[in-house]
C-alpha cells in the first residue's frame, strides 16, 4: 500500500458533540430518577449508560473517522479501528436508502467472511458498508468511490 493516499475524507466531529450533549440530557435524566427516591437502581443505570456513550462520543470527537483512498486500495478508521480493502476484490459501490438513511454498500470479501455478513445482505442486499458519508452526500461519494475503484482495475 503507498504510504500517501490520494485522497482523504474525514467524518464531522460536530456529530459526535450532539450525541455527548444528547446523552449527557439523558444522563441528567437518569440522575434526577435516582435522586427522585422512585426508581432509583433504573435511574442511575440509567444514568450510568449514558455517562458512558457521552464519554464515548466525546472522545470520537477528537478523533473522526477518515475516509484514506490509495492508488489500489481504502481504508476506514472506524471508532479507532483501520479495516483497509483492496478495490479489486470490491463489487461496484451503490446507495442503500431507508427512509432518511442512507449507506454507500459494496460486496468485498472480508465482509463476505464476518459473521453478520448475511444480515447486512437480507437488509441491504450487499456485505459490506461504509460506516457514514464523510462529509458528502451518498450518491457522490458512491461515484467517488467507484471512479477510484475503476482506476485501480483499469477500467474507463
Amino acid at each position: 500500500m503507498d504510504d500517501n493516499p490520494t485522497l482523504v475524507l474525514s467524518g464531522s466531529p460536530h456529530r459526535w458533540v450532539l450525541v455527548a450533549v444528547g446523552c449527557g440530557a439523558i444522563m441528567l435524566v437518569g440522575a434526577a430518577i435516582g435522586l427522585s427516591g422512585h426508581y432509583e437502581i433504573a435511574g442511575w443505570l440509567i444514568a450510568a449508560v449514558f455517562a458512558y456513550f457521552g464519554v464515548v462520543a466525546l472522545r470520537q470527537a477528537r478523533r473522526p473517522d477518515h475516509l484514506l483512498l490509495h492508488d489500489a486500495t481504502f481504508q476506514v478508521l472506524h471508532m479507532g479501528t483501520a479495516v483497509t480493502r483492496d478495490f479489486a476484490s470490491c463489487s461496484e459501490f451503490e446507495v442503500w436508502r431507508e427512509g432518511s438513511n442512507s449507506l454507500v454498500v459494496f460486496d468485498h470479501p472480508h465482509d463476505d467472511a464476518l459473521p453478520n455478513a448475511e444480515a447486512n445482505r437480507a437488509i441491504t442486499g450487499r456485505s459490506g458498508s461504509l460506516p457514514h458519508r464523510f462529509g458528502v452526500r451518498a450518491d457522490e461519494l458512491a461515484e467517488l468511490m467507484n471512479m477510484a475503484r475503476n482506476r485501480a482495475v483499469g477500467e474507463p
